[in-house]
């Protein structure tokens, strides 16, 4: 799992930690940072309503970088061999004698169907020439020289191999093929098409593009990234017929438009908080659009019973488990038991299942855990691919309801003087206190708690808890897999959920929890797999209001794995503490959501786990808006990523994290932080605050207020990596960005990144300006530059690079475009 996110850090220069310049910007940023410790906040000025500030995103996004599709071409086919290569130490070189090769390139796996595999090559052989070059004593060299010739090929070419098999050296001949094109659905957006439609303006990026004769190295990086949209990149095929069932058509239409980022990213989270807001709450609508953004439909539910007594809510709950029952209805008894074993598993830095399979020592018994690994996950992704997924989201929007207003208030006063009832002596330790009923069920237990003082030990399907400061150690709607349906509905007290067992506090494993708390200060501590996560299910805890402290370790707050979690805050000031894979994560076809309606919150995520790049000093975040897909790294079978949200509507708010955070993403995924209003501070380490990381896209909105944004390293603050795109944009404000290296609108490896900044008073830092500040960066390993864009809509600014002055437009080699704008439209191009 953690060697998943092993980017190509190589291809950056080597700094140490303790370098002059970091020591230096380190110094600068704790002075900055206590000089900025109360957020600035203009007296006298209201905050703009949600709409206006829409308009504003919209208009600004339109007039300062939108980009015409029409500039995307297709590629031309590239050259495909079929083999995965890998390294090979020239100790482990055993040659016949008389043979002499200082090195060869190691072939780690062979792709069925591939011209490597039709040629006859196997997993370790070890190529020693290619049209007999050899490739030098360098290990590291060697694949770099092998894979540069490859490319340099043309489909069709015949290339003569020399390779070493069994200890005998073998030669070969064969032709090179295509790499195959994919026809990958994309999401419709006809609410954007009409921007190019008809006459309209050119931004000021597209007329810069044009100034500077930019146009055919722009449509170049748009294409090469539109391109990857259609490729599998996966060793192993969970469906041969099917390539990428997990390929959500939002990553694919950005990876195709990527100018098109804070668009698109407003518009899912619009989706979402015009059903649960300050004045409206319809929770089986939110689901409902959740799950269409996993490319999922879900028919409306039925409106609960009129009668939410003790037997409708049984009903409901009888309802909604013949609703799971029928969704998983498909899968084998073996299936449901692999499933329940092994989705918990795929993400856990304590128990990293990729790195262990790496550290057996033995090639013959690791090549043969990889294969039953492998095996393992492929039969667990095609059971999801039976799931009837939709009418699985269905259940949690039917259940769901019964958190919104109307039926809350029915349930509340149909309940409020139930009468106290004697339970089975079985449960006398399990449930204490103000105890009104326990009951047992078909689907699990039923338990009701009056309006005193409740403690919850035992796990129980259906807990409704009429008031008081209750305690929860249980499942506290967690399902279970003989409850594979689960609720509370908490309706007063502040209350205390502790729980170390997975899948608690409002989670789904194979089924759908939801944990429903309506008023007071609440505290929710847990380790993994809780507080609103959905794994192959759907999980949601929805918090209406209260200052409330939400705690755990890995995979929690909102989070989704072939699922929804569902995390929404209503109104006060929260606190959330995790480690990794949390607030707002989305995996393998999930959705992971926190929705924070209001108030000052704190979002912290990381140190704990080590990032192996920096590991005395970087931890590994994966928060707070990020979306993951498990590449095909150790193992062949990989799957594409999720979406992973984290909204703020209001509110000065802290956001800190280290490596890969706030709306950024990795591997065919899309990461999204919008913040609407409030004076914010956002902190990290790499690969965050709006960062598209390996063929992944990633934005960080933030529409108002004098903000402050850190990073202590390097792709940050608008930044792309390997055919990337990733995008920082901030409405409005005095702002103050401060990085290192491929930062504030810098990329590299054939990527797209943009800093745009709507207005306002702003300071740039960065360490190395050659490489940041709105810069492309040339890779050898792709022979090609990169879009790197800076742009300011207005103000007097502050810069690093001293080629940048208010009012200047500039370009950078390979390619970046500077443009800052001291017109009164904000337009650089203005007359």
């Amino acid at each position: 799992m953690t060697s998943a996110c092993r980017c190509a850090m190589d291809l950056l220069p080597d700094r140490t930690v303790r370098s002059p310049w970091l020591a230096a910007i380190s110094a600068g940023v704790a002075l900055l940072l206590v000089l900025a410790s109360t957020p600035r906040i203009a007296s006298g000025e209201a905050e703009p309503a949600p709409e206006e500030a829409a308009s504003s995103l919209r208009e600004q996004a339109r007039r300062m970088y939108l980009m015409p599709p029409d500039v995307v071409r297709d590629i031309e086919p590239r050259t495909y061999f079929g083999a995965y290569l890998e390294r090979v130490e020239p100790d482990s070189l055993i040659l016949p004698e008389g043979v002499r090769y200082e090195t060869g390139v190691g072939i780690d796996r062979v792709v069925p169907g591939s011209p490597a595999e039709e040629a006859g090559f196997r997993e370790g052989d070890i190529i020693l020439s290619l049209d007999q070059e050899r490739f030098g004593a360098d290990p590291d060299e060697a694949v770099n020289i092998l894979s540069k010739r490859l490319k340099e090929k043309k489909p069709g070419d015949r290339i003569r191999i020399e390779y070493l098999r069994d200890g005998r050296v073998r030669r070969v001949s064969a032709p090179l093929g295509t790499r195959p094109i994919l026809d990958m659905p994309s999401k419709p957006h006809p609410e954007l098409a009409s921007i190019f439609q008809g006459r309209r303006d050119p931004s000021m990026a597209e007329r810069a593009v044009e100034q500077f004769d930019l146009l055919e190295e722009y449509a170049e990086v748009a294409s090469q990234t539109a391109a990857v949209a259609a490729v599998d990149y996966n060793h192993r095929q969970v469906l041969p017929e099917r390539p990428n069932p997990f390929r959500l058509q939002e990553v694919t239409y950005l990876l195709r438009r990527p100018t098109e980022l804070a668009l698109v990213s407003d518009g899912i989270c619009r989706s979402l908080e015009d059903e649960f807001n300050t004045e409206q709450r319809n929770t089986a609508e939110l689901v409902i659009q959740a799950a269409g953004h996993l490319d999922e439909t879900v028919p409306r539910p039925p409106s609960p019973p009129r009668d939410l007594g003790l037997d409708g809510l049984i009903g409901v709950m009888e309802k909604s488990t013949r609703m799971i029952g029928e969704a998983l209805d498909e899968l084998t008894h073996e299936e449901m038991e692999l499933a329940h074993r092994l989705l918990p598993t795929l993400l856990d830095y304590e128990d990293d299942w990729e790195e262990a399979l790496e550290e057996i020592e033995d090639e013959g018994a690791r090549k043969a855990a990889i294969a039953e690994k492998e095996e393992e996950l492929a039969t667990l992704f095609r059971a999801a691919l039976r799931a009837d997924l939709g009418r699985l989201f269905g259940a949690a929007a039917y259940l769901s309801q019964l958190s919104d207003p109307p039926a809350a208030n029915r349930i509340r006063a149909t309940l409020a003087d139930f009468p106290a009832k004697p339970f089975p002596q079985i449960y006398e330790q399990s449930f204490l206190g103000d105890i009104r009923l326990v009951r047992e069920t078909d689907f699990g237990l039923v338990v009701i708690g009056g309006p005193g003082t409740s403690v919850y030990l035992a796990d129980a399907a259906l807990i409704v808890d009429l008031g008081g400061d209750d305690y929860y150690a249980n499942n506290a709607g967690g399902s279970r897999r003989e409850s594979p349906c689960a609720l509370v509905l908490d309706f007063d007290g502040d209350d205390v959920y502790a729980c170390d067992s997975a899948i608690s506090q409002g989670a789904g494993l194979l089924g759908v929890g939801i944990l429903i708390d309506y008023e007071g200060n609440d505290t929710y501590s847990a380790r993994n797999d809780a507080q609103a996560v959905g794994l192959f299910g759907v999980g949601m805890l929805i918090d209406l209001a209260g200052n409330d402290s939400y705690n755990g370790d890995q995979f929690v707050q909102g989070g989704g794995v072939i699922g929804l979690g569902l995390l929404c805050e209503g109104e006060g000031t929260d606190t959330y503490r995790a480690h990794c894979f949390s607030q707002g994560f989305g995996y393998v076809k999930g959705l992971g959501l926190v929705l924070e309606v209001d108030g000052e919150d704190t979002y912290s995520a990381g140190w704990k786990y080590a990032d192996f790049r920096i590991p005395d000093r970087a931890f590994d975040s994966m928060s707070q808006g990020f979306g993951f897909g498990m590449r095909p790294w150790v193992v062949g079978t990989g799957a594409d990523g999720g979406i992973g949200i984290l909204l703020d509507s209001s509110g000065h708010d802290v956001y800190m994290g280290d490596f890969f955070c706030q709306g950024s993403s990795y591997w065919y995924a899309l990461g999204i932080l919008l913040d609407r209003s409030g004076a914010d501070r956002y902190l990290s380490g790499n690969y965050s605050q709006g960062a598209g990381i390996h063929l992944s896209v990633g934005a960080l909105i933030d529409e108002e207020g004098d903000d402050q944004y850190t990073c202590y390293d390097a792709l940050c603050q608008g930044a792309a990596h390997d055919w990337a795109a990733g995008l920082l944009h901030d409405v409005s404000g005095n702002d103050l960005y401060v990085g290192h290296h491929l930062v504030q609108g810098g990329c590299g490896t054939v990527s797209m990144a943009i800093l745009a900044d709507g207005g306002g008073d702003d300071t740039y830092v960065a360490g190395d300006v050659a490489q940041s500040q709105g810069a492309g960066v040339w890779r050898d390993i792709r022979e090609y530059g990169s879009i790197g864009m800076l742009i300011d809509g207005g103000g007097e600014d502050t810069y690093s690079d001293a080629r940048i002055s208010n009012g200047a437009t500039i370009t950078k080699e390979t390619w970046g475009i500077v443009i800052d704008s001291d017109t009164a439209s904000g337009d650089a191009y203005a007359e």
